[in-house]
């Protein structure tokens, strides 16, 4: 799956609406914000850790993550 929505990139903050493709490792210098509003979100740590669900908010600085939305799940 694609990514396609729109961006705005302000300072201090990029947001991001639209369809989520796979993300793969990689970690954020500032907060990030996930929100599904059709779907859900799995994100896995790297390692054997998994987790999905409708939102999820990750600290900065956390250990690498990746991130793929599953849409009308």
């Amino acid at each position: 799956m694609a990514w396609t929505g729109t961006a705005v990139i302000e300072p201090g903050r990029l947001v991001y609406a639209g369809a989520l493709g796979a993300a793969h490792a990689h970690t954020h210098a500032a907060v990030q914000i996930a929100v599904a509003v059709d779907g859900v979100l799995r994100f896995s740590d790297g390692g054997d850790g998994t987790a999905q669900g409708t939102a999820a908010v990750i600290p900065p600085a956390s250990p690498t993550h990746s991130t793929r939305a599953r849409p009308g799940a």
